[in-house]
């Protein structure tokens, strides 16, 4: 998670909960800079939407197929 979140190496910001990590991980992932044209945590926080459920993950793909894909599509 650390390596993904270089700026360097992806930029990609961490499903981690830094404040439960040890404080040497708190300093490692604080020290890294942000990049000036992405959201703000608290935005992207904010507007966050959870997951669906497996099951209905499943059905979504399959009426996907049905309806837009359509049945004879590949």
């Amino acid at each position: 998670q650390y390596q993904k979140q270089r700026p360097e190496v992806w930029a990609d910001g961490t499903v981690l909960d830094i404040d439960r990590l040890p404080a040497e991980w708190q300093e490692r992932f604080g020290s890294l800079k942000n990049d000036p044209a992405a959201l703000a945590d608290t935005m992207l926080s904010r507007l966050a939407v959870p997951e669906i459920a497996p099951a209905w993950h499943d059905r979504l793909v399959s009426e996907w197929r049905r309806r837009i894909r359509g049945q004879n599509s590949p």
